[in-house]
C-alpha cells in the first residue's frame, strides 16, 4: 500500500482511532422543515458531509433553501469539494466548520484563541464560464497538517506564518546574508529597514514601532 504524504492523510490518521466505525446519522427533531439538525455519532466526516450536502439540495428543491447542522462529526477534509459538487448541480452552496480547537493566533495576538473555521462557497457558473466558482479559506495562514509534514521532512515553514513560544512573529531558516525589512499596516506609516545582516546560527530580533500616518498612494513605474 502506498502511503500518501499529505496534510489530509495526517488528519485521517490522527482521527482514525477515535472514530465510531458503525454509526448511523441521527436526524434530531426541530421546529423548521427547511433546517435539519443531525447527530453524526462520531462517524467519519466525509460521508457525513456528502449526506448533509445532498440533504441540503433536497431541502432547497422543496423550500428554496436548505440548512443542515451537524453535531459530533469528525473533520470532513476539503469543504470546497462538497460545495463544488453542489454548484455543478445548479445550487449556490456554503459550508463551515466551527467546532475546532484553539489553534490560530489572531492578528496582533500572542496565543492561539480561535479555530481554523474554514469557509467554503460555490456558485453555479458552469453555463457562463465553463466551471463553478469556488471560494475556500480559513483563518490560519497554513494548515496544521502541512506543518507536521514539513517537520517530518526537515523542511522550513513558509515565511510569514509562524510565531514563537512567546508570541513573537518569526521567520525561521533564513539563509545568511543581507535583508530589507518592510512593515505596513493600514493607518500607519510604512517602516523600511535595510542592511539587516543575518549570520549562521544567529537569532536576530528586530523590534518595529509604527507611527500613525496619513493615507498615501504609491505608484511605481
Amino acid at each position: 500500500m502506498e502511503v500518501l504524504e499529505s496534510d489530509r492523510f495526517d488528519l485521517f490518521q490522527a482521527y482514525y482511532n477515535l472514530l465510531n466505525r458503525t454509526p448511523e446519522i441521527e436526524v434530531l427533531p426541530g421546529p423548521y422543515e427547511a433546517v435539519v439538525r443531525v447527530n453524526a455519532h462520531r462517524k467519519l466526516g466525509q460521508p457525513v458531509a456528502e449526506w448533509c450536502m445532498n440533504r441540503c439540495c433536497d431541502l432547497a428543491d422543496r423550500f428554496g433553501v436548505g440548512v443542515v447542522v451537524v453535531d459530533n462529526a469528525f473533520h470532513y477534509l476539503w469543504g470546497g469539494g462538497y460545495v463544488m459538487e453542489a454548484a455543478r448541480r445548479g445550487y449556490i452552496a456554503y459550508t463551515n466548520c466551527t467546532s475546532t480547537l484553539a489553534e490560530v493566533v489572531p492578528f496582533g495576538g500572542k496565543f492561539p484563541t480561535i479555530g481554523t473555521n474554514p469557509h467554503s462557497w460555490a456558485f453555479p457558473t458552469t453555463d457562463v464560464i465553463g466551471f463553478p466558482i469556488v471560494m475556500d479559506w480559513a483563518t490560519s495562514a497554513v494548515a496544521a497538517g502541512r506543518v507536521q509534514q514539513l517537520a517530518r521532512e526537515g523542511k522550513p515553514l513558509p515565511a510569514e506564518v509562524a510565531l514563537d513560544a512567546e508570541g513573537n512573529y518569526t521567520i525561521p531558516f533564513l539563509r545568511p546574508g543581507l535583508y530589507t525589512l518592510s512593515v505596513e499596516l493600514s493607518g500607519f506609516q510604512k517602516h523600511v529597514r535595510s542592511g539587516l545582516r543575518v549570520e549562521v546560527g544567529q537569532t536576530a530580533v528586530i523590534n518595529v514601532q509604527l507611527a500613525v500616518g496619513q493615507l498615501t498612494e504609491e505608484v511605481t513605474v
